[in-house]
């Protein structure tokens, strides 16, 4: 169903996200050192690239919170597309990337916290130790709708023309401009009218200005929405969520379609839209191995393969990347790869993206999902093990799969080559057990003392458990470290063949500093000895 792609395409025009008199400070080479470095502000300093979805979504949020927080902290962004020197330090793996510059300038925190503008803003509060805020926004006359944008501006002019004499499916918002509910409902509401363009129509009405539009239908608060459809005189009280996502599949559901479900949202999330302006930016110029789908809109065959090759992105997340290129809008694609019929896969390498190659012509998300693999092992990909850190870390890791934790010895009980050696064992893990719902991390010992005590890690290292927090559960393997026992346990995890044990809550986990692949050996203080 086309309304999925439509709902979730990220907006990929290299436009700047922010301007030169915004309170966002725009952070080049020139400049960086003088305004944030040497400088005693707090400030939150975001990597960003134009194209990136993500970016774009957070900009407005970003530039809000710069708002709210002048003469408290800054917020400045550097755009890596253009001055990416600045960011080498700093390790940027990926769009955006927000790090902290405080008391320690020459090592930066990772930011942790939300991405909208009150959670930016409550973070530096908490930070500076301030109050945090948790009133409503400020409230506002401005007009929450642009009369060119995708919500239909309805007045007393034109309301019976647009609503009452028409076939079309409506819903209509009734709201004020200075109300903070209508203000949180603005954005979502946007983009649910942009997702059901052709399938029904949204329109707002501004009670302060139209208010007689409203009398009919006793309008006691707002926002008020109601649905105008098959009896226009007698309108329904709209019964849905106040996300973009609710309202789209309440319509759906209403118009007797086939809703979004949470599984193919979010799945459709994974698979990158490339056109002919971002392919070089985005694919060429990566080390990742991508697997590409040129596809024609009017293609039913295509239409067929969206949600199996957005199942797949979703279970090849973090080894290979998806991407998908419309060849009606992007003939230069089109023309480059000799793309003559749709779908065409095509799956590159992670160097020379010259050297790609035809994918197999498959149509299910398991054949696509098991191929992707196996290339990935022919190309000699290895996945980098993840060390848990964090919480972040391990909720980011282990919030889907059962996640398979290696507590290996402390550097100072060890060596950098002993460590590395554990470390290659659970690379051989990560490739044999590719495609199943399986994640693995890996700790040093001693630097989550609670944790370790929670799932019955005792002294001897290296330890090997198994944890679900969805479920609540663990196993502690009860073997010694190897590739043979750990695979074991693994697929005794899989098949439900192992005893498992459940955990009310997590324990408090404190971030630790990540080993930076070297020797270290304990500091001695004089009184110490």
């Amino acid at each position: 169903m086309e309304l999925k792609h439509v709902f979730l395409l990220p907006i990929l025009f290299a436009a700047a996200l922010y301007t030169e008199d915004g309170a966002v400070v725009q952070l080049t080479e020139a400049n960086f050192a003088t305004e944030v470095l040497n400088s005693e502000d707090f400030w939150i300093v975001e990597f960003f690239a134009p194209w990136c979805g993500h970016c774009q979504k957070l900009a407005p949020e970003y530039e809000k919170a710069a708002e709210s927080l002048k003469g408290i902290a800054k917020l400045g962004a550097v755009d890596m597309t253009k001055h990416g020197v600045v960011g080498n330090p700093y390790s940027i793996q990926g769009y955006p990337t927000l790090k902290v510059f405080y008391t320690d300038k020459k090592n930066p925190q990772e930011y942790s916290g939300g991405r909208t503008a009150k959670s930016i803003v409550n973070y530096v509060l908490k930070q500076l130790g301030k109050e945090v805020e948790d009133e409503e926004p400020e409230p506002s006359n401005a007009p929450l709708y642009t009369e060119d944008g995708s919500i239909v501006h309805l007045t007393e002019a034109n309301f019976a023309t647009e609503v009452l004499n028409s076939e079309d499916f409506w819903i209509v918002e009734f709201y004020a401009p200075w109300c903070g509910h209508c203000q949180k409902l603005a954005p979502e509401y946007k983009k649910a009218a942009e997702s059901l363009k052709g399938i029904a129509k949204l329109g707002a009405v501004d009670m302060t200005k139209d208010g007689l539009v409203g009398t009919p239908y006793n309008i006691q608060g707002y926002p008020t929405l109601k649905v105008f459809h098959t009896d226009k005189k007698n309108p329904l009280d709209y019964s849905g969520g106040r996300t973009a996502k609710s309202i789209v599949n309440y319509v759906l559901k209403q118009l007797g379609k086939e809703p979004e479900t949470s599984k193919s949202a979010l799945v459709e999330e994974e698979v990158y839209v490339l056109t002919d302006d971002n392919f070089e930016n985005i694919v060429k110029q990566s080390k990742d191995v991508w697997l590409i789908d040129f596809y024609a809109p009017w293609c039913g065959h295509c239409k067929s393969l969206a949600p199996e090759f957005a199942k797949a992105a979703a279970e090849l997340k973090g080894q290979v990347k998806l991407g998908k290129v419309d060849v009606t809008e992007n003939t230069e694609l089109a023309e480059k790869f000799k793309v003559s019929e749709y779908p065409t896969l095509k799956i590159f390498p992670p160097e020379n993206k010259e050297e790609y190659e035809a994918f197999i012509n498959a149509r299910s998300s398991d054949v696509i999902v098991k191929t992707a693999l196996e290339k990935l092992d022919s190309y000699g990909v290895s996945i980098p093990i993840s060390q848990f850190t964090k919480l972040e870390v391990l909720q980011k890791n282990c919030e889907k799969n059962v996640c398979i934790i290696g507590f290996l010895p402390h550097i100072y009980d060890s060596s950098a080559e002993e460590r590395n050696r554990y470390l290659e064992v659970f690379q051989e893990l990560v490739k044999k057990n590719r495609g199943k719902p399986i994640s693995f991390l890996w700790a040093q010992a001693g630097d989550h003392y609670k944790f370790e005590q929670m799932v019955g890690v005792g002294m001897g290292y290296p330890a090997v458990i198994a944890i679900s927090l969805p479920k609540s559960r663990f196993a502690l393997m009860r073997a010694a470290f190897s590739m043979q026992e750990v695979n074991s346990f693994v697929n005794k995890i899989l098949i439900g063949g192992v005893s498992l044990q459940e955990f009310k809550e997590l324990p408090k986990i404190a971030e630790v500093e990540a080993w930076d692949g070297k020797d270290k050996q304990p500091e001695y203080r004089s009184e110490d000895l």
